[in-house]
Formats: C-alpha cells, structure tokens, sequence
C-alpha cells in the first residue's frame, strides 16, 4: 500500500480554539521528516478551507511537499487532499506528541479566559469519549438531538427532561474535545460528527483515550491548571470562575477525573506538576 509521507507541511488544524498553538518539529510519524506544523485555531473544515484560498502563503496551490517510500516527491495542492485523510493523519500526530511538551508550549502562549460555558460537565466520560461518537455515526442520520443523544446514551428509564440534560452534557463535552460540532437550526440543537471525530472513531479505545488526553488541552480550564502547577501549587476549585457554589461542586469533580485521566496518558516528567494540583487548600 502506497503511503504518502509528508516531510515539509506548515498546516493549521484543530486542537486548541482557545488559543493553542503547537508547533512539532522533526520526526514524529516513523518514516516521516515534519519540519514545521502549526496545530491550532481552526476546526479541520475550516482550516482546509482558509488554505485552499489565504493569501499568505508563498503559492496556495502548493503547499505540500510529499515523498512515497520509495523517495519520489512532488508538490500537491491542499485542496487536493480529502479531510478525512488530513484528519486520520491529524490523529497520527497527536498520538506521537507528549503531553509534556503541550504545558511547555502552552506557557508561552497566551491563554484565553475561562468561561464557564466552558468547564466541563458530564456523568460518564466514556459516554462523550466512546459513546457519543459511536451512536452518531450508527444512527445512519446526519445529526441527532440532544433528547436523541440522551434517551440512547441512558436508555428509557429517565424522564424525558432528564434524559436531554444527559444527551446535552455528554455531546457538549465530546463537542470541547472537538470530537463533534453542535448547531441549533430553529432553536433545536443538532449534534455531528465532526471531521476529526469521524477520524477518530476509527481507532481503538486505546488509542482513543490517548488522544483525548491531549485533546483536552483545548478546555481553557485545563490550560490555565497546567500552566500555572509548572511553577507553584495550585488549587483546582480556583480556577472555576463564575459559578455558582453549587455549580461550582458539581462540575469540580469533572475538572479533577479529567485531570486524573490526563495523568494516565502522561509520562514521567509531569510528575512534578501532578503533585502542585491539589483539591483543596
């Protein structure tokens, strides 16, 4: 099978609309020479779209320097190269980058606020991680509702009221992770797959999870933890600004089982900043 290394791709994709920008340089994928990527801003749509037609590269119409294995290279447009190819790729990169090198590149960029539309609240992670992506896709529909995500997410015993707050705080977190998109076309929530998640969905568990563990780093909340326990102890409850105290205890539990997935996913050196992450004073 003929694979396409790209070994010169300066590229702007979805990872952090908050403000992330990450740049990978040297060999990431086996095989494959990267020597600049920006990751950042952009949803995949979009940032296909703005290549195909920005003026601010040297030639739009050839972006890409490719090479197949057996060393033949030559240029091809952007505009040539499916979405979905370019987020299957996406997915191969961020499996190759450590989280440790995300925090560093995080402190030197400038964070946005945190809102608290933003912070996370869910019941299950494996619902928004695993089950969301899954029952869109099955459905065979374009996009499903909340109450549709709810009543198949937790089955026929909750209430209806219940089971759309259940659909609307799974999809909203699998949404922050930019594994789906979330539009309200005559003020009915309308939830897909996005381009990445499609991506995504194709992969096991596990490499699933490893990917959320850095997909997380677009929450501004997670941001904002991990940057500032670089240098001093911090307090999670801190940093959930403009809620309520109730709201407040609801979703901290979420910011914490997050973090602790995070871990999971991190190597070693982060151990220093897992020990200044603390619950309470």
């Amino acid at each position: 099978m003929t694979v396409f290394l790209i070994i010169q791709f300066v590229f702007s994709v979805c990872v952090a609309s908050f403000g992330l920008v990450i740049w990978f340089k040297n060999s990431i994928i086996p095989g494959v020479t990267v020597n600049s990527i920006a990751v950042g801003g952009l949803t995949p749509d979009r940032a296909v779209n703005l290549l195909q037609k920005s003026s601010n590269w040297p030639n739009a119409d050839s972006i890409l320097i490719l090479t197949d294995p057996d060393g033949k290279s030559w240029n091809i447009k952007c505009k040539d190269i499916p979405k979905e190819k370019i987020a299957a790729w996406f997915c191969e990169i961020l499996l190759n980058v450590k989280i440790f090198d995300i925090v560093k590149i995080l402190k030197e960029t400038n964070l946005d606020n945190i809102l608290p539309s933003l912070i996370p609240q869910y019941s299950k992670m494996n619902d928004a991680i695993h089950n969301v992506v899954d029952i869109l896709y099955k459905s065979g529909k374009e996009n499903l509702t909340f109450d549709e995500i709810g009543y198949y997410l937790d089955g026929k015993e909750k209430n209806e009221v219940a089971q759309r707050k259940y659909g609307e705080n799974h999809s909203k977190f699998a949404s922050l992770l930019d594994l789906t998109s979330i539009s309200a076309p005559n003020n009915v929530n309308h939830i897909t797959l996005s381009v990445l998640g499609n991506a995504y969905r194709e992969l096991p568990n596990e490499k699933r999870e490893s990917i959320v563990a850095r997909l997380a780093f677009r929450i501004t909340i997670i941001q904002h933890i991990f940057v500032n326990a670089l240098g001093k102890k911090i307090i999670i409850s801190d940093y959930m600004h403009g809620l309520s105290e109730q709201t407040r205890k609801r979703r901290k539990p979420n910011v914490s089982d997050l973090i602790n997935f995070i871990k999971k996913h991190s190597s070693a050196e982060m151990k220093g900043i897992y020990d200044q992450i603390k619950e309470k004073r």
